[in-house]
């Protein structure tokens, strides 16, 4: 996304990268969890709804906290917030084509997804450790929409706020452990074998995404000064 003077351009890479990511686990016909035509079109749903959701908690912080609030419109806020509940609304339409298709048809594909929403049944045992975190990201995911679907709510930043942040963990745990995770299950030879993110792999995940705010923080405090013309090059102060 392009922000610039109020309004919101698309970005034409964000599409192509999203789509090569999505080629990437789309081709590989020995996983049927992964293997359909609608990976591309979800990711690039996924993140054309997630990303705007992401922007406006910052704006919102930005304008709560700090000298640029005059030159964050509301209005600027309130076209991303249609972006985010357009972009999401795509997405679950696409999710629930892919429900269908699967389910309905009742072939061998579907074992990843029943693992996934439903568990799995083998040798006695029961495999339902992603279910919890399935449904989790599914009614994240509504609730958002149902904030963002009514006016009153979608303006009100309160209520923003919150969806936006429902919106974006929610597709975080779809796009993660609800995509990579029940792709591997069951293996190509029939084995169950499941995960779950151990301590030290939740400490790395949580150090990197502190360092990635950690540097956009410092970049977005040098961006807003230069932008409200407080910072100048000594060339152009003398002109």
């Amino acid at each position: 996304m392009i922000f610039w003077e109020g309004k919101v351009y698309g970005s034409p890479w964000a599409i192509s990268i999203h789509t090569v990511t999505a080629f990437i686990y789309a081709g590989l016909s020995a996983r049927p969890y992964w293997n359909t035509a609608l990976m591309a079109p979800r990711f690039i749903a996924s993140a054309f709804t997630s990303g705007p959701a992401i922007m406006i908690l910052v704006l919102l912080i930005i304008r709560k906290y700090t000298f640029y609030r005059k030159y964050i419109s509301e209005k600027a806020i309130e076209t991303l917030a249609q972006i985010t509940l357009i972009a999401m609304l795509v997405n679950l339409f696409l999710l629930s084509s892919e429900l269908y298709t699967v389910f309905y048809s009742a072939t061998i594909h579907q074992i990843s997804l029943k693992y996934l929403f439903f568990g799995l049944e083998h040798n006695g045992k029961v495999y339902a450790a992603l279910k919890p975190i399935a449904w989790l990201s599914l009614f994240m995911q509504i609730t958002s929409v149902a904030l963002l679907l009514y006016p009153k709510t979608r303006r009100n930043f309160k209520t923003l706020a919150a969806a936006c942040s429902l919106n974006a963990i929610g597709i975080w745990l779809e796009k993660g452990m609800g995509l990579v995770v029940p792709g591997f299950v069951p293996t190509p030879i029939g084995e169950i074998w499941e995960y779950m993110p151990s301590f030290m792999e939740g400490v790395i995940v949580v150090g990197t995404v502190a360092w990635g705010f950690l540097v956009y923080t410092l970049m977005l405090k040098v961006a807003k000064t230069i932008e409200a013309g407080l910072v100048r090059h000594p060339k152009a102060r003398k002109e």
